[in-house]
């Protein structure tokens, strides 16, 4: 019983230490010890306080090819891009520590929110890859929904407004998640509050590729040059490529032709004409 018990203490104190020791997922796939796959989630398959859009809304299966165990993490504030480009590229809002025996594979479900809202939400059979980063306010905006664990609807528009500037409505928290959910994207714009979608009409978008880490800020002007609005106040963006969206509501502005212009470090690179 003894010898048992000391085998038992060992295989705990084993398991502990791999744990403790987890490599990212990008590291894994970098040396080779790993395959895995990743993908949308469809009907029964969602958990009950899932959804498509957030939740457990997603499935991994991860292969191990090494002799040893592993423990693979997959954090929260990570970007998984889907290789249909018709469907949102997911953030992942949960750090999830996925221990695979040597030579094994494991399936498990991954905590994550959309963060393209003129998108498809995933489903199955659509596949995604594992992406960088996200920019400092959707990563603290990640760490802020794992640390609540508010993987909900809220959490999910919070995620829009950042990524896409799709305005929120005025909201009264009702618990402490949501006043710090609420501040985090009030800061973020500098703003009030952030609006619904309702009157909104009109949709600008911009992609951008950014060589440097960089003051990327979106403006509308009118047809004589003068700033109107602020879409996307200045804030910095690292290297790589880069999507915004937001949507115009028409009783903001008198008739007229408008220009959106997205600028980096203080230059105009980009420019979205329209007409209300």
């Amino acid at each position: 019983m003894k010898k048992f018990l000391l085998m038992i203490t060992a295989l705990f104190f084993s398991s502990l230490s791999v744990l403790s020791q987890a490599i990212s997922l990008e590291e894994a796939i970098k040396r080779n010890i790993i395959t895995y796959s990743i993908e949308g989630l469809s009907g029964d398959d969602i958990p009950q306080g899932s959804s498509s859009h957030y939740g457990k809304c997603l499935t991994t299966t991860i292969r191990n090819h090494s002799a040893s165990a592993v423990a693979i993490k997959i954090e929260s504030g990570r970007f998984l891009q889907p290789q249909d480009t018709n469907v949102q590229r997911m953030l992942i809002t949960k750090t999830s520590i996925i221990r695979i025996e040597p030579k094994k594979s494991t399936t498990q479900k991954l905590y994550a929110m959309c963060s393209q809202s003129s998108k498809a939400s995933p489903s199955k059979n659509n596949r995604f890859k594992n992406g960088k980063l996200a920019d400092a306010p959707l990563l603290k905006l990640a760490k802020i929904i794992e640390k609540n664990n508010y993987h909900n609807s809220t959490g999910q528009d919070a995620v829009w407004a950042i990524a896409n500037g799709k305005d929120m409505g005025y909201k009264k928290a009702k618990n402490q998640a949501e006043r710090e959910i609420f501040g985090h994207v009030q800061n973020t714009f500098k703003s009030k509050n952030v609006d619904t979608y309702n009157g909104m009409t009109l949709k600008i978008g911009f992609e951008i590729q950014l060589q440097k880490t960089s003051e990327v800020s979106i403006k509308i002007f009118d047809e004589f040059g003068k700033c109107l609005k602020t879409l996307r106040p200045s804030a910095s963006y690292t290297q790589g490529n880069h999507d915004f969206e937001f949507w115009i509501r028409e009783t903001d502005f008198i008739p007229g032709k408008y220009k959106a212009v997205l600028f980096v470090d203080g230059r105009s690179v980009n420019k979205q004409d329209f007409e209300l």
